[in-house]
């Protein structure tokens, strides 16, 4: 399980999505509405615990791919919400007008790291399905 690199990929990722609640919370104090900042940690909260869980599916590859490839659809749920937020809040209005916003610019690349990885241990697991396909067919 450890020696896996998409292992290595999901720790990554669901350490990073757990680190969306102290590197978001400036982004989630600008915007006003209610609803955005518990949305936006839950939606966190989700593909992390989603990604911790993909790691212990190493028994079932075709899960594991499933599970990570659910990750990968919160994950973009959570970049999605956050621009859209951000957008309908005007803070990337603010952005351009006061200077680069390293709390806002950290926020947004969260979800998009944390998609790459995901992508990367996805890859990975295809691989070993790939590979214990092939070796099934010499055997």
């Amino acid at each position: 399980m450890i020696q896996r690199i998409q292992t290595v990929y999901l720790v990554l990722a669901s350490v990073l999505l757990a680190a969306f609640f102290i590197i978001g919370d400036p982004v989630v104090v600008a915007y006003e509405a209610g609803w955005f900042g518990p949305a936006l940690y839950a939606t966190a909260g989700i593909a992390s615990l989603i990604a911790i869980i993909a790691i212990f599916l190493y028994n079932n590859r075709k899960n594991q791919r499933t599970a990570i490839l659910a990750a990968q659809g919160v994950s973009l749920v959570l970049l999605l919400a956050l621009t859209g937020g951000l957008t309908l809040s005007g803070s990337f209005a603010t952005i351009t007008n006061e200077g680069l916003n390293l709390g806002l610019i950290g926020a947004l690349a969260v979800p998009v790291v944390s998609y790459l990885l995901l992508m990367f241990a996805r890859k990975a697991v295809e691989k070993d399905i790939k590979l214990v396909k092939s070796m099934d067919r010499i055997r």
